[in-house]
């Protein structure tokens, strides 16, 4: 019986490219680092959910301007039969219509919550990501360095290290549109997402910080394909009406995307 030839090397997962640098990330961190690690990779992915859920609680939407020829009917009542106008200036809480904004539980509990949220999560998450790779600047082709933060930097040019940062940025400006944009009428929704979905598309474009020309190209592709869905999206808003259902649902889908 023919015998095969055996092989003094074994067959492991380092020998496969994808999990090589999974591997040796395993065996040179430290338990402290890798969870550390973990937990800026997912602030990373989670970053516009975390950005919409913090500014969400600043999004109020106005019922009632409290013009018009029959302002005493402009006023609404609760359960506990108390009055209340539905010409609040301020507007009333999005996430609770019930719930005028700046106003009672708003303003005691679910403020300062959005401020600090703010704060931590929309600002302090990219500056935590430049501060990362601004202190490694000069190790960045350092093993270790790109095991623990190459995802931040690889794939851009090496003297636009820190675009990461930049890109948070970006989707904030995305995520503030679709936030508080739900507040004003379509047209201005969608105007504000085409002025932001064009300075993006420039600024990318006059840095053109990432490494590979293609992923470049295909990403202002993107951007100009969002922006003449919306813009042909006006198309169907009816000039007695300042609401669009389908255009409000392709803005929200749009800045979901990018």
């Amino acid at each position: 019986m023919p015998q095969w030839p055996q092989h003094s090397s074994r067959c492991t997962w380092a020998s496969f490219q994808p999990f090589r640098s999974l591997v040796h990330a395993d065996q040179s961190l430290s338990l402290v680092h890798q969870l550390a690690v973990v937990l800026i990779i997912a602030s990373f992915i989670l970053y516009p959910s975390l950005c919409q859920t913090a500014l969400g609680m600043f999004a109020c939407y106005i019922i009632d301007s409290g013009a018009g020829a029959f302002k005493e009917n402009q006023k609404v009542w609760c359960q506990a039969r108390a009055g209340k106008w539905a010409s609040w200036p301020h507007g009333y809480w999005v996430r609770d219509m019930q719930q005028r904004c700046y106003h009672g539980i708003h303003r005691q509990v679910y403020m300062p919550i959005g401020v600090a949220s703010t704060v931590a999560f929309c600002l302090g998450l990219p500056l935590i990501y430049f501060l990362l790779v601004w202190r490694c600047r000069h190790n960045l082709k350092d093993v270790f360095v790109q095991i623990k933060y190459g995802f931040l930097y690889v794939q851009y040019k090496p003297r636009f290290f820190w675009w990461a940062a930049v890109l948070q940025l970006q989707t904030l400006a995305l995520v503030a549109v679709q936030t508080f944009g739900r507040t004003v009428v379509v047209l201005q929704q969608a105007m504000l997402l085409l002025i932001v979905l064009t300075i993006k598309a420039a600024i990318t474009m006059t840095c053109s910080p990432l490494r590979f020309p293609l992923i470049m190209v295909l990403e202002f592709l993107s951007s100009a394909v969002l922006s003449l869905t919306v813009t042909l999206s006006l198309a169907f808003l009816q000039e007695s009406s300042g609401f669009l259902p389908s255009a409000a649902a392709v803005s929200g889908a749009q800045v979901d995307v990018v």
